[in-house]
């Protein structure tokens, strides 16, 4: 990373995509395969967590089916994101500090070194290492007040551990700049100035605040009467102990989601997982108080069908229990409703399937799009160390494109044009986002404008040969009888 491939992703999902390929292979079922059994885990995490809250084993059965709900309605786009991992480690952290309660060097060593890995995938969740230092601190200080300074020396130590030997691996490779310009220069002078709103940072909070519980009102509803039910409830220090600490990491969950200004729904999975361990163990704290009654046998199918009613979209239920066991094409490329245009993962798995027919195994392939799936799909290396068309051409908040993206400009059209790769595929239009800094909304428009070297290279040596939804494929003309190869679209077909 940043090297091979520049990203602006911090290190730690790396690291994260690298142990599900190393598990399931390099195919896109296999890294869903890992993020279903990463969250399997997280259910068991789940379950233990509101089951200690509450006292009751119901509470951790429906805490688990509500967050099944809420991470199924995020849909295929923000499943499997880097905020889903941060949480189910941020739980493994407080059942590792709960475990290791009398042991502090244990609790101090295995916490901070999960802490310090959810610093690599993101740096906003840092916001959780005061929360685990007060609380070890807190722990400890009437004990020994010595020894409770040591543990939290020791803690965070460990939590700089992991960012400590990235440094290290990238100084021992001499590229430590490239660290830096990628994940830190980048971020703070490109991608963290985003929105570029000009209405004002009140306005933002409003919006965020609305993004936030669009669809979710009963959900928060159920996780606050939840939390007030399970604070009533709490008969030892250990339950008082875990209330306080979850609702801490719901703070810095929706902190950090704030701190990004990006509405992102798969940015509040932190928040809400906590909301909803919080809603599985008010909904058992109530069950048991109603046992008995006509109403208390109720609580638990009316409260999971109203999260199911409020919290997922109509497709999603549709392709539940329609389209989940149909072909793959059936079920994810002829999406009901969604033009093939629209369908930007669609787009590309049928480009992909299409020049499976025609490709050699010296070709080479460039993507110009917002992610290269088909090149993926293909097992092509692309021409540059640019996957992400986008990210090259995202402005911060003034308007201005900075010197060193201009750089980052030229290198990539020099890597595709020396290539000369023999296919082309211009991804179009680009992926709606209100919150994209760009001057171009589509993609064809930002080749004209930031890529002048390589709009005039496809101009001159490729011709259009297929449109497949939102994708134009071009193929290298020059010396090459007919112009198009051997399907002589000449003229630009469309599938």
């Amino acid at each position: 990373p940043y090297i091979g491939v520049w990203d602006q992703n911090f290190p730690g999902i790396f690291i994260i995509h690298r142990v599900a390929l190393e598990l399931f292979g390099e195919s896109v079922l296999g890294f869903r395969l890992f993020d279903f059994a990463a969250q399997l885990a997280g259910l068991a995490m789940i379950y233990h967590l509101a089951r200690t809250l509450s006292g009751l084993r119901g509470a951790g059965f429906l805490a688990c089916v509500c967050y099944g709900i809420f991470y199924y309605g995020l849909g295929s786009m923000h499943t499997g994101q880097r905020e889903g991992f941060i949480f189910l480690l941020l739980l493994l952290a407080v059942i590792i500090g709960f475990a290791f309660r009398h042991r502090p060097w244990p609790a101090a060593i295995l916490t901070g070194l999960l802490l310090g890995f959810i610093f690599l995938i993101k740096p906003q969740y840092g916001l959780n290492w005061p929360v685990f230092g007060f609380w070890f601190l807190g722990e400890n200080y009437r004990k020994s007040p010595r020894q409770a300074f040591l543990q939290l020396f020791m803690f965070g130590f460990f939590c700089l551990i992991p960012s400590l030997l990235i440094v290290l691996y990238y100084g021992q490779a001499g590229q430590l700049r490239e660290l830096y310009r990628a994940t830190l220069w980048y971020n703070f002078a490109v991608y963290s100035t985003w929105p570029a709103l000009h209405a004002g940072k009140g306005a933002l909070l409003i919006q965020q605040l609305r993004e936030i519980f669009a669809g979710k009102l009963f959900i928060f509803i159920c996780g606050a009467a939840g939390a007030y039910l399970t604070l009533r409830a709490a008969k030892s220090p250990e339950q008082r102990k875990l209330f306080k600490v979850l609702i801490a990491l719901a703070g810095t969950g929706l902190l950090a989601y704030l701190a990004q200004g990006k509405f992102i729904p798969y940015q509040l999975i932190p928040f809400w997982g906590v909301v909803v361990v919080f809603a599985g163990a008010g909904g058992a704290l109530t069950a048991s108080r109603l046992r008995g009654r006509i109403i208390g046998a109720s609580v638990y199918p009316v409260l999971v069908m109203l999260l199911i009613a409020t919290s997922l979209d109509r497709n999603l239920i549709r392709f539940a229990y329609q389209d989940c066991f149909r072909s793959f094409e059936m079920a994810y490329i002829n999406v009901r409703g969604t033009p093939l245009e629209g369908n930007g993962n669609a787009s590309f798995y049928l480009a992909a399937r299409y020049l499976a027919r025609y490709i050699e195994p010296e070709d080479q392939l460039e993507v110009f799009g917002p992610y290269p799936l088909a090149a993926f799909l293909l097992k092509r290396k692309l021409p540059s160390r640019f996957c992400c068309v986008q990210h090259l051409i995202f402005l911060p908040r003034d308007g201005r494109m900075r010197p060193l993206q201009e750089q980052w400009l030229r290198e990539y059209e020099s890597a595709v044009i020396s290539a000369q790769p023999k296919y082309f595929l211009l991804a179009d239009p680009f992926p709606d986002n209100p919150f994209f800094n760009l001057r171009a909304r589509s993609l064809k428009q930002a080749l004209k404008e930031y890529f002048p070297q390589l709009q005039r290279f496809l101009d001159e040596n490729y011709q259009r040969i297929v449109v497949i939804g939102a994708i134009e494929i071009y193929e290298w003309k020059k010396d090459r009888p007919g112009g198009a190869g051997s399907r002589g679209a000449g003229s630009g077909g469309s599938e």
